[in-house]
C-alpha cells in the first residue's frame, strides 16, 4: 500500500531581512527565533511529519536544517533533503558559515543540485549526482 509522505520546506529568509538581534547569536532576539523554529517543527513532527527540504542559500535555511538535524537524535527517522542550486555553493559564504555549511550537507540524506555551476545563470537544469 502507498503511503503518502507529507513534507515540510523551508525557503530560508535572508539574515538582512529579519531584526536586527538576528546576527549576533548571543543577542535573546536570536535565541527566541531558534527556539520558536525548534517548536514549530518539532510540532510538524508530532503531526507525522518525516519529510523535511529546504535550500541551503540563507542563515534560516542553514537554521532549519541544523535543528532538523537535532531533532533526528529523538526521531530517527526525520528526513533531511536540501535542494542545492548548484555545487559548490558554499564558496558565496564566509569561512565560518562554510564549514557549517559542509557539516549540514554531511548529515543530509538527500543532496539534490538543480543546475550545474556553468548553466546557472542560464536555468538549464543540472545533469549532477548528489
Amino acid at each position: 500500500m502507498r503511503k503518502d509522505i507529507i513534507k515540510c520546506c523551508c525557503i530560508g529568509q535572508r539574515a538582512q531581512d529579519l531584526a536586527s538581534g538576528y546576527l549576533d547569536k548571543t543577542h535573546i532576539f536570536h535565541q527566541k527565533y531558534l527556539q520558536t523554529l525548534e517548536r514549530a517543527i518539532e510540532t510538524h513532527v508530532q503531526n507525522g511529519v518525516r519529510h523535511f527540504v529546504c535550500g541551503a542559500t540563507s542563515e534560516v535555511a542553514l537554521d532549519f536544517a541544523e535543528i532538523v538535524l537535532k531533532l533526528r537524535d529523538r526521531y530517527p527517522d526525520l528526513e533531511l533533503e536540501i535542494d542545492l542550486a548548484f555545487q559548490n555553493q558554499y564558496a558565496k559564504f564566509p569561512p565560518a558559515e562554510q564549514l557549517r555549511y559542509q557539516q549540514i550537507l554531511e548529515r543530509a540524506d538527500t543532496l539534490l543540485y538543480l543546475f550545474n555551476q556553468q548553466n546557472f545563470h542560464d536555468k538549464r537544469p543540472c545533469d549532477c549526482e548528489a
